[in-house]
Parts: C-alpha cells; structure tokens; sequence
C-alpha cells in the first residue's frame, strides 16, 4: 500500500478519497515506519498538492477529531506557521479585541515546534488554562462567545505525524490543514501563510469545505498575516467566488516600518508585548500590526466596511481598557472550576426564562431604596458575624438540623445579635427560594439580608431588592471588571451594597479597580472543595480601607482567633445549619450581642472623630433650632466632611429634626450626605415614608399605649426610639412599660454608664441613645463617652 501510495505521487498524480484514507490508516495503525512517513510528505511537497488532496485529508482527519464545539457562527484566524521569521503572536492578541468587540472568536491552533513561541505557548505564558476539556470550553464559548482551541486535545490522531513532521523541518501539507480542522467548524475565518503559491489552494479547499467567507492572507515580507512593512495580499472566497486583492498600510490609515520594529521571537519579548498591548502601554509598531489584523476580521465580521474605521475600533478598545479586560475575564474562565461554570450555565438559563415571564419594567417601580446598611453592619467594633440560611450545597448535600424554616432560623439569627444573614436563593444546586428573601424580611426587624446567588445578570440585582434583600453576593471569579463594576452601580442606585468575592491574588487586583467596599475571601476550591487557610493571610495585606470578611472553613472561635487582624466579619453557613442550638454556637463564635451605642448631640469634629475612635456606632447631629445642642447646618457639615475624610463606614451620621417641613429634612439630608433621619417631633408614617433616607423615629413615652404606637412605624424606620416626654432633658420615663415589649428599640431618656448594666439585664434594648448622660454641664465629656463605649463594646 505504502509503495502504491508514493508511486502515484512520484507519477505527478492526483490522490483520490482512497489513497488518503489509506495514508492516515496507515499512520495511524503504526505500519508506517517515520522514514516512510518523511518520504510520502516529502514526495507530495514535491508534487505540489491540489484543493482537492487538501479537502480530502481535512475531512478524513476532521472525522476523527475528538467531538466538536457548538460555535459555528465564531470567526477563526489563524496562520499555517512555516516563514521562519522571528514574530509575535498577533492574531492571538487579536483574538481578545475582537472578541471585546463583541465579535464571536473561536482560535484554534497549537503550540510551536522547533523551539519556537507559537499562539498557545502565548496564552500558557499569560496564565491561561490552555487544556480545557470540550464540555467546560462549550461553556466558556455559551457564556463568552469566545474561546481558544488546543489543537492537541481536539485532534489527537495528529501526534501520529509529530515525529514526521520534526524530521522535515519545513512545512508540510500539514502546516495548510491546522487552520481547516477547527474542532468549531467556523464558516468565517482569516488563513494566514506564508506561502504565496497555496494561498489560492487554500481559498479553494475552504470552497470545498463549504466554508461562507474566508480571506487568505500573506505579507510581501513572509509573514502569514497581515502586514504593515509593505503590500499584503488577500485572497478572498465570499459568495461562492474567489477574488484577489493588496492592501498596504495606508488602507489602515497608518505609515509602513521596517521588519525590525515588528519582530518578536522569544517567550519573554512576545508576553512583554501582548500584555502591553492589552494595557494599553505599548509604545512600539507590534500595536499597529495587530490592529491592522484586528481591522481585517471586523470587515470580515461585518462590522464596518471602512479598514481606517475598524483600526480605530480596535485602538478605541485598547485604550478603553476593554481589550485587557477581556483577556482577564477569559483567564479566570479558563481556570475556573466546572460546577461554578456548570452554575452560571444553568443561571443564565434561569434568568433568562424570569426576565421573559416578567419583565423588569412591570415590578421596577414598586423598589423601594434600602434601608438596613449592610456596610454599617459589618463595620461596627468587634467580628461581625454573617450567618447563613442555606438548605444544601453541592458539597455537602442536605446539611439543615431538623426542619427547614428560613423565617424561623432568621428570627433566632436576629435574635443572637448577628450582624447581617445571608440567604442562599440558588435552586437548581442549593436548593434554595427567592422567595426566602421575602420570608426573612418579614421574619426580622433590621438585620441586613444578604442575597448569596450567582449574579450574571443586573435584572437578578433589582430582582432581588424587590424580595427584600439588602445586598448581593458578586463572585469575582466569573465576572469581568465591567460587569463588577456595572453592578455596584445599580446597588448604589438601590441603596444596596455588595459581597465581592475573591479566590486568587489576582481576582483581588482587578476588584480593586472598582468601587468595592467589601470584600469576601472564599478559600473553598470549588473543584475539590479543600480550603486553604493561609489565603486570607496573603490576601488581607493587599487591603486597605476595605471591610473584609473571612468566608468558608470556620467553625469554631479557635479558627477566628487565627484569621488576620484585618478580618472585619466571618461568613458561616453550614456549621450553622448543623445546628439544633442556633443560637449557642453563635455565642460560642462571637459572644452575646452588644448593644448598639448613639451619641446624640455632637457638636464639633473633634467630639465626632473622638466618637469614631472609640466604635461608637451612630452619632447624632441636632438641628433642632429650639435645642441646646443645636447646631447649623454649615456645622454639620464640617462635621460630615471630618468623618468621610477617614473614610470609615461608622460611625453612621444621624440628622435630628423636630416637626421640619419635609423639604427642608431630604435637602439637609442630601446636602450633608447623612445615614440616617432621626424624626423627634409628631411626624406621622406618611411623613416618615417621604423622607430620602432611612430613618430613626423617636416616639415619646408616657403610656403604654405609646409603645404599641410606636411599633406602627416599625416597617417604614430603621430604628424605633423610645424616649421621655422630653427629648434631650436627660428625663426617663417608666420603665415597666418596657416589658413584654418583643420588637427591637434604641433606649433614651436618662441614660448613663451606671445603668447601662441593668438596663440590658431587664430589658435587652438593642441600643442606647445617649446625650445628657457623656454632658457636664451641657458640654460632650469626651471621657464619659470613651467610659460608655467601653462598656457597650
């Protein structure tokens, strides 16, 4: 058979569908010795080989690629190697601008041989997980319309020919096949070589091949590409027909160079270049080499008709910073465990089929802004403590103690003093409810509620607010630096916050670009679910003025006493669950609940600042013109400005007004950039329901029937405020009215550090409000206050 097969080919004849499938056979089945092989590849690159041969040996070898990818619609551009030249890997860095472009991109290639840096040796070196397996590349390209094939896993029958082709050291008909194998089958593609006599083969075996559009190109200068030293040619199927046509670097809009100022070569000169140029930073022609190529896939793509355009397109994303983005968000896919992909999969699925039953438009109006701050909850003295309500999780099954109360399991929660709970509402994998939210919302009073999920999409943001969540979870290990940051914004706009949850030194770079305030370290490995401990110790000394919470692998006080000072809050969740006695291990964690302390009545910065040193949780600004503690509002703002400065997010700013007009309190309170409104006069809930931000309302106790009154505003406050019948005198009112009282209050009316103790043993308040009790004679004693703070802390 072999000697059949180099016969004809000696002959100048043309192989037929059999005589290639024997060749492979033959290959394959190891009866060829690699002599053999050399010669048969050596006698065809003699012979010269036709469109025909070439479209017979890519379907043959097509047919035994291992699977395929559903990605028809991509573009691929690719070069067949061979030229010899010292280049960079310019259709790889130009894979990732186009694909910012929103241009599909599916690159198939391989890694060099001969010593050589070739596309994926490039994305190796960037620290992409080149060897992904076909089902989490599906899902890679599903969710990022973008993805690079290793030629190596795709085709394995290759290997058979690797000694072969290494023994030629000159380019083979194989050289032609790798870009026609693409395991994707893209019917739009760019074939760079550097053989000016196959470029019209090539075009050819494309039309065979029943490709749509494809233009092959070659460089006067050798390179299989575009190129700006000189005239490129391009070879063109599109409709069916096969043109040809030069371009130079003026059609680009740009001055040719010298092959000098765009060669490349070795590992560290090509990373250099490409990570340059996705920043943003390259100072040299290499940018304007892969521009040109970048130009000539989006005409190709139909996104422009003009190459001077599309140069610009491609330059405009550079600088956006969109290109390096890019490139980040497709690194961490390709590292990025399969369940978590398998998730988002499902996810985007999921949504997608809500955002269709119902649209945003039809609920968006009914959002009300926020008003319980998870930030303020997590930054008050002491370890803040998230707890969780999940029912199972792909690790650990179903791990709830007893029944399954979401309502229940939040009413001890808040209950125990914790700061903030996080409600899992993932259902296909955690099996958990949106409608938890809801649930737990009513079950509680002013604990923030945390919507842990997989957010992929801003609907799911908004969706969650109306359920009554008070933040989000973001997971940095799926979304791009845009999306985190698009997705800040629209909490901001809800009075929300976010979780922004990080695995990697480098996912904790790029959120540090955005507007996070609060970030989670997961040291969970999702694919083998091992926690390294020594993470959060690495990562915490990148942080600063940042709330940190430590998430995953706590379980018992001893495991926090070893997180690093830094560590703001802890995130537990199935130690939690585990739980019969909620409430016990919580105490064990993080001990009885404090009670929150406000300092009304504050007067200057100096009295603020001191107050903050010392973890008071809330300070009060009086704008009451009748007080003695009154101040104006120019104050108040020198106040504001002090404690911003230090960009803490407590103590929260309460601004105190009596029987204002509404006007006048939201554009004091959007002036001055406060917290909170603390409402001391006969304002009604109407009233309370205008005010632009969350809200304090002191009722004045004299009856019983002043506490059953009070507990009306409990759904439109943050705080209920119970106080004498003159606030700010420094008077009491009697406390028996206090017993059996079962909503949370802040406590005022005669309050200082002798009674504090006894106050909390009879009646538990959940805080206190504190004003003659840190005075002497009408001043701040700043001593009282460092003495009570001491005390509730």
């Amino acid at each position: 058979m072999y000697k059949e097969i180099l016969e004809k080919i000696t002959n100048q004849q043309e192989l037929n569908s059999d005589d290639v499938q024997n060749f492979i056979n033959l290959c394959l089945e190891n009866q060829l010795t690699i002599a053999q092989q050399v010669a048969l590849l050596s006698a065809l690159n003699t012979k010269g080989f036709s469109s025909n041969e070439l479209s017979l040996f890519a379907k043959n070898i097509g047919s035994k690629k291992r699977g395929s990818i559903k990605f028809s619609n991509a573009i691929d551009i690719c070069g067949t190697g061979g030229s010899g030249l010292e280049r960079i890997n310019t259709s790889t860095i130009a894979s990732f601008i186009l694909s910012a472009l929103d241009v599909p991109i599916a690159k198939h290639g391989n890694k060099a041989s001969s010593g050589r840096f070739g596309s994926f040796d490039l994305l190796e070196s960037l620290g992409i997980n080149i060897d992904v397996d076909q089902e989490k590349l599906q899902k890679i390209a599903d969710q990022m319309k973008m993805i690079f094939l290793y030629a190596k896993s795709h085709h394995p029958v290759m290997k058979h020919f690797a000694e072969a082709r290494k023994a030629i050291q000159y380019p083979t008909l194989f050289n032609l096949l790798g870009p026609l194998l693409s395991p994707a089958e893209t019917k739009l593609q760019i074939i760079g070589t550097s053989n000016e006599q196959a470029m019209m083969t090539i075009a050819e075996t494309c039309k065979k091949l029943g490709k749509k559009r494809v233009m092959v190109v070659r460089g006067e200068d050798g390179l299989d590409e575009v190129t700006i030293t000189g005239k490129t040619t391009v070879v063109e199927l599109k409709n069916g027909k096969i043109n040809k046509k030069k371009l130079s670097p003026k059609d680009f809009g740009i001055k040719p160079c010298s092959f000098s100022e765009i060669s490349g070569g070795n590992k560290k000169m090509n990373t250099d270049i490409a990570l340059q140029i996705f920043k943003g930073e390259c100072k040299t022609r290499h940018q304007d080499l892969v521009l040109v190529n970048v130009a000539l896939a989006l005409v190709l793509s139909k996104k422009t008709n003009s190459l001077k355009k599309a140069y610009q397109m491609g330059l405009e994303c550079i600088n956006s910073g969109k290109a390096y983005q890019q490139f980040l968000h497709y690194k961490k896919m390709s590292n990025a465990s399969s369940i978590l992909l398998d998730i988002c999969e499902r996810k985007k699925t999921d949504v997608l089929k809500r955002k269709k039953k119902t649209v945003l438009s039809k609920f968006i109006k009914k959002i009300e802004p926020s008003k319980r701050n998870f930030e303020f909850a997590l930054s008050r003295n002491g370890m803040s403590l998230i707890a969780e309500i999940k029912k199972a999780s792909p690790s650990a099954g179903n791990i709830s103690a007893g029944s399954f109360s979401p309502p229940k399991i939040a009413a001890e929660y808040e209950a125990a003093g914790v700061s903030a709970i996080s409600v899992v509402t993932d259902e296909p994998f955690f099996k958990g409810k949106l409608d938890y939210l809801t649930q737990v919302k009513k079950a509680t009073y002013h604990t923030p509620i945390l919507c842990k999920d997989f957010i992929i999409d801003a609907y799911q943001i908004y969706e969650a607010r109306y359920m009554g969540a008070d933040a989000i979870l973001l997971l940095a290990s799926v979304l791009s630096f845009q999306q985190i940051q698009e997705y800040l914004d629209v909490c901001k706009s809800l009075n929300m916050n976010a979780l922004v949850e990080v695995h990697t030194e480098d996912e904790l770079k790029e959120v540090l670009k955005t507007d996070a305030k609060i970030i989670g370290v997961n040291a969970r490995n999702l694919d083998d679910f091992s926690i390294d401990k020594k993470l959060i110790h690495k990562l915490s000394k990148k942080l600063k003025n940042k709330i940190l919470v430590a998430e995953s692998g706590i379980s018992t006080k001893a495991d926090i006493n070893r997180l690093p000072k830094k560590v703001d809050a802890i995130l537990v969740g199935t130690t939690l669950m585990k739980q019969k006695n909620k409430t016990k291990k919580i105490i064990s964690l993080i001990g009885k609940r404090k009670p929150l302390l406000k300092i009304c009545g504050v007067q200057s910065a100096r009295e603020a600042l001191h107050c903050q040193k010392e973890g008071v949780d809330i300070i009060g600004l009086n704008f009451v013109p009748d007080s003695s503690r009154y101040i104006s509002y120019q104050t108040g703002k020198r106040i504001v400005d002090a404690l911003r400065k230090k960009g803490n997010a407590s103590p929260q700013i309460a601004g105190v007004f009596k029987d204002h007009k509404i006007k006048e309190v939201n554009t004091a309170a959007k002036n001055l950039d406060i917290d909170l409104i603390q409402l001391s006069g006969k304002e009604d809930i109407p009233y309370v329901k205008k005010c632009i931000k969350p809200v304090i309302k002191g009722v004045s106790v004299t009856k019983k029937s002043d506490v059953t009154r009070a507990k009306k505003f409990l759904a439109h406050t943050s705080w209920i405020l119970l106080d004498g019948k003159k606030p700010g005198s420094g008077e009491g009112f009697n406390r028996k009215y206090l017993q059996k009282v079962e909503f949370p209050y802040l406590l005022a009316g005669g309050i200082n550090k002798n009674n504090i103790p006894q106050h909390v043993k009879d009646f538990s308040p959940y805080g206190f409000d504190i004003a003659s009790g840190v005075e002497k004679e009408g001043k701040r004693v700043l001593k009282k206050i460092s003495e009570i703070s001491k005390i509730c802390n």
